[in-house]
């Protein structure tokens, strides 16, 4: 079961205070088509709840954040005429912003940090329409694979 949504924590105070939930879905890292908070939005959620003592940073340090990362970035990379051309330096700057979460999570105090994998993006429907769902693209999963190594990489980092 996931914990409450942050946007409802005053209407159930109670389930609150066994941890928030400050997912937005359609969010990225950056600004995506979808008119709501990104990951660094919703990190100053958390982090405001610690300065207004609704958690207490003791309390952080045997919790669990788990970050979850779906791809809207690169479709709104597309989205807004990117170009497979410089998809790598865009990927490279949400992987460093990946890293700057993190190590603000873990400087917050919180103990445990969870990343989920990106899911193959050379599998999902819209790509594989293309082709009557038969066969996924697979130019695009290796695309998929390059993110999630640096992000393993960056991620011993935010814990120095």
């Amino acid at each position: 079961m996931s914990p409450v949504p942050f946007v409802m924590r005053k209407h159930a105070p109670k389930h609150a205070s066994y941890g928030l939930n400050f997912a937005f879905g359609g969010t990225g890292v950056f600004d995506t088509l979808v008119s709501a908070p990104n990951k660094t939005t919703q990190i100053d959620f958390l982090q405001n709840l610690v300065n207004q003592s609704v958690y207490a940073k003791s309390g952080l340090q045997s919790s669990l954040r788990y970050v979850s990362v779906a791809g809207n970035d690169y479709s709104t990379y597309y989205a807004k005429g990117g170009s497979a051309k410089g998809l790598p330096a865009f990927i490279a700057s949400v992987v460093k912003q990946i890293a700057v979460n993190l190590k603000r999570i873990h400087d917050m105090g919180v103990g445990k940090v969870a990343v989920g994998a990106l899911q193959p993006l050379g599998c999902l429907p819209g790509v594989t329409i293309l082709n009557n769902f038969q066969q996924c693209n697979e130019t695009s999963n290796t695309r998929r694979e390059i993110p999630q190594h640096v992000v393993a990489a960056n991620s011993g980092k935010a814990q120095q």
